[in-house]
């Protein structure tokens, strides 16, 4: 994809700089990200802010994503600021779950799906350097994460 193909071109660009220069970088690529007050528009808040309508409306149920909660995307940012040299490191849990398994955490209510063609499309990172290089691994699971958001909104 073309949004794809631009992330790669900025990766090459700071890996010139790195080499040419070096200049310390360090890039993580962070998976689907989620917490409190996100805007709608993406999965998770797109739930929830539905919550309050008679119907709840998704697209494909069946699209598989990691989910990595702000909280643990901060502390792997912290942690990345003493590196040196070029890195990539991929933050997310290393686990997957379907729109439709997200939307059952949130509610058991009856959800409307646009489109039930069946797809395998299941994106998740590889952990494995962020475990290695940052002493990191994710504290909060998606369960937990979301009992965070829900919980945030009975509080206003």
């Amino acid at each position: 994809s073309f949004y794809g193909v631009t992330k790669l071109m900025c990766e090459n660009l700071c890996r010139f700089y790195n080499n040419k220069y070096h200049i310390p970088v360090t890039i993580l690529r962070i998976f689907n990200a989620y917490g409190p007050d996100q805007k709608t528009g993406l999965l998770i808040p797109d739930i929830i802010t539905q919550l309050e309508n008679d119907k709840i409306a998704l697209g494909n149920p069946f699209p598989k994503r990691d989910f990595i909660y702000i909280d643990d995307i901060t502390r792997a940012i912290v942690r990345s600021l003493d590196l040196d040299g070029f890195e990539i490191i991929n933050i997310g849990t290393g686990e997957y779950y379907s729109v439709k398994e997200i939307a059952d955490m949130i509610t058991d209510r009856d959800i409307e799906y646009s489109d039930k063609t069946k797809v395998d499309d299941c994106v998740y990172a590889d952990i494995s350097k962020a475990k290695k290089l940052l002493n990191w691994i994710p504290e909060v699971s998606l369960k937990e994460g979301i009992r965070r958001i829900l919980m945030s909104r009975t509080t206003l």
